[in-house]
Parts: structure tokens; C-alpha cells; sequence
């Protein structure tokens, strides 16, 4: 009667919301603590999930959904690059002497072959950026299903794997920041070349990010980090205007690079698992910035996928690597050893979603970008070689 009249409880009988989310508190810092001191086990868990993907995904999914890994394999084995463009043409190039040399056609063993090295640098990876939650540990187990369906393959998307190994051994053990961003920068320049040319993008983000960086951790009041974030959307939003005005060719291929893609497929907004642009006035400036803006939201949290439920794994894990990447970057927001690792990882993303056509793009393109994605999600200050993560690095 007592709590009916507002007292307070009897002394020793907790309430029974409070101990029930004291109890999964409790469960979770336990989890995470088990996650962060079992790294053998978490590594060994992975490794099991990718040879299971890689045993039963061609029982499971028909012959379709490999059909870049079964064209590229093919035309390896014939030499024939006609009607390829240069992102097809490069890999069917770098496949085509290991085709020759052993005589192997088959996608399943080729499968099983690209799994030791696609592996042994997922697993390095994971142990020098080891997981260090539950959520952590989701997301990990996550991308280590995704990567033998989507990546382990002859195709463009292991080729990427292996670009973007380099730039993670760089964020890894290069100890200045602004070198890290420097040699990062650089080596995403063979990418942009000789693979997608919209890569170059990235290099100027990764500047971009890098440079925020350090302006916004100079900003110590809330008030002068606000302007801060105010005045680069101001700068973001006059430069595609000078864009639109110096190179207007440019800036329409630009603006409409995703409904274009989507109708030279065959698409239309009615297309299963597209990303289509909502916005009429695509061609605008703000209308471009709007669709961008809805598309990374989207892609950050796909619900619309929920319409399938065989998509409902890919939902959970978006949006647990989202969560989780949010969650790092605020919690490293003054970490100065991450600065570059985020920059790059934020370079990737930004610019992926301008290209993006549909959501199975995504996936496999996120995929190949484990290696530079991964540090964002799993790295933890011992990882940081010689570097005092709390003060300034001399950058």
C-alpha cells in the first residue's frame, strides 16, 4: 500500500524493472568481457563460419547469384575481353594467368583456393583489431559469413580485398597520423587508376575528413564545434555548386550516376532491392544533396529490406555495424591514434553512398572493404603501435 501512496519500497526488495535491466547489464559486461579475453576462440569461431559459407553456399543459393565470379572465371580461361568494361577487363587480366598456369575452371575450387589467403588476412586483421564486445563480436561473426560468399571469388571484389590489405597494415603500423592519411591517400591511387576510376573521390575525402579532424578537436567549446559543422556543410554545399558552374558536364554525370546505372540495368523504382533516387530534382544541387542524404540513411539502416525475410540477416548486420561504427567514432572522437583510421573508413563510406545502385552492390562492396572497415569496428588502444592515444601525436 505503501508504493501505492508514492512512499518508497520496503528496504531489500529491489523493483522488478530495475533488476531485470541490472541483470542484462550485468550479462552483457560479462559477454564482453568474455569476448575481449577469449581472442583464440572468437578467431577460431570466425574461421569455422567462413568454411561453412564456403561448403554449403552452392547447395544452398543457385548459380545466378555468382554470375560476375562465373563470367570473370570464364573469360579468364578464353582471354576474351570483349564488351568488359575496365573494372572487368582489369580483373579478368589478373585472374587470367593463375587460370592458365593450373588448369582450373572450377568456381567451388577456386572458392576453396582464394579462402587460404582471403582468410589468413581476415583472421591477422581480427587479431590485431580483435573484437572487444558482444556487438563487436556480431559483427565480426557477420562479415565473416559475407566474405567467402561475396569476396573469396575470382572477381573485382577480391582484388579490392587485396588493395585495401596495404592501407590497413599502414593504418596499423605507421605511427605519425598524418602520415598514416598520407600513405593511405596514396595507395588508394592504384585503385582509382587501374580498377574504379570513382576512387579518386576517396583520396580527396580521406584529405577532407582528416582535416575536419583536427580543426573540430581543436574547437573545444560546443558552440565553436557547431559553427565548425555548420561551416563545413556551407563549404560542402559551394563546392558542388562551383562544380556545377566550372564543370557542368561533370556534375550532372555526377548527380545522376545512380539513376543512370539503375536504367542502363534495366531497373526501375519498382526493382527489387534498388536504390533509387526519390528526389525529382536530382539534377539541383539540393536535390542531389537530398537524395544523398536519404540514400546513406538507408543504406546505414536498410528496412526497407525487411519486405524479404530472407534479407532479415543482412538488416541486423547493417544495422549493428552501424550502431557500432557510430558508437566508436563518439567514443574515439578524442583519441588522436584513430584519426586517420576513421578518415579512411568515412572516406569509403561517403563516398560509396553516392554510387551505390541497389542494396546487393553494397553488401559485396562493403565486404571487399574489410580490411580498412575492420579497424574502425575492432580497434582498441593496444593496437596503436608506439602511440599515446590520449595526447596530440605531433601531427
Amino acid at each position: 500500500m505503501e508504493r501505492l501512496h508514492g512512499g518508497k519500497t520496503s528496504p531489500g526488495v529491489p523493483e522488478r524493472g530495475a533488476s531485470l535491466f541490472a541483470r542484462v547489464a550485468e550479462t552483457k559486461i560479462r559477454g564482453d568481457r568474455w569476448v575481449a579475453e577469449h581472442r583464440t576462440v572468437v578467431l577460431a569461431v570466425c574461421l569455422a563460419v567462413m568454411v561453412l559459407v564456403t561448403a554449403f553456399k552452392y547447395t544452398v543459393f543457385p548459380p545466378n547469384a555468382f554470375f560476375d565470379a562465373n563470367v570473370i572465371l570464364s573469360r579468364a580461361a578464353s582471354g576474351d575481353l570483349t564488351k568488359m568494361d575496365a573494372s572487368y577487363a582489369f580483373a579478368i587480366r589478373a585472374f587470367r594467368p593463375l587460370v592458365t598456369a593450373t588448369g582450373i575452371v572450377s568456381l567451388v575450387t577456386w572458392n576453396w583456393i582464394l579462402l587460404i589467403p582471403g582468410a589468413a588476412i581476415a583472421l591477422f586483421l581480427l587479431y590485431k583489431a580483435r573484437p572487444q564486445s558482444l556487438a563487436a563480436l556480431f559483427v565480426a561473426l557477420c562479415f565473416a559469413g559475407l566474405l567467402p560468399f561475396y569476396v573469396f571469388m575470382p572477381g573485382k571484389d577480391f582484388l579490392q580485398y587485396l588493395m585495401f590489405f596495404p592501407v590497413a597494415l599502414v593504418l596499423l603500423y605507421v605511427k605519425k597520423e598524418w602520415q598514416k592519411a598520407l600513405f593511405a591517400a596514396v595507395l588508394v591511387i592504384p585503385c582509382a587508376l587501374l580498377f574504379r576510376s570513382y576512387y579518386i573521390l576517396m583520396i580527396g575525402l580521406i584529405a577532407a575528413f582528416y582535416v575536419f579532424a583536427l580543426v573540430y578537436r581543436n574547437r573545444l567549446t560546443v558552440g565553436s564545434r557547431s559553427v565548425c559543422i555548420l561551416a563545413t556543410m556551407l563549404l560542402v554545399m559551394l563546392g558542388f555548386y562551383a562544380v556545377k558552374l566550372i564543370a557542368p558536364g561533370q556534375a550532372q554525370r555526377l548527380f545522376t550516376v545512380r539513376t543512370v546505372t539503375n536504367a542502363g540495368l534495366g531497373r526501375d523504382a519498382l526493382s527489387d532491392k534498388v536504390i533509387m533516387d526519390l528526389l525529382p530534382l536530382e539534377t539541383s544541387v539540393p536535390g542531389f544533396l537530398g537524395n544523398y542524404l536519404m540514400a546513406s540513411v538507408r543504406i546505414a539502416f536498410p528496412f526497407e529490406l525487411l519486405k524479404d525475410p530472407f534479407d532479415l540477416p543482412f538488416v541486423l548486420f547493417q544495422c549493428a555495424a552501424t550502431i557500432h561504427f557510430i558508437r566508436e567514432l563518439i567514443r574515439s572522437r578524442r583519441v588522436q591514434a584513430r584519426t586517420a583510421v576513421y578518415a579512411v573508413a568515412l572516406a569509403f563510406l561517403f563516398m560509396s553512398f553516392i554510387f551505390e545502385p541497389d542494396f546487393g552492390s553494397w553488401f559485396r562492396h562493403e565486404a571487399a572493404a574489410f580490411p580498412i572497415l575492420w579497424l574502425a569496428l575492432g580497434m582498441d588502444k593496444k593496437t596503436v603501435r608506439g602511440v599515446n592515444t590520449e595526447a596530440p601525436d605531433g601531427v
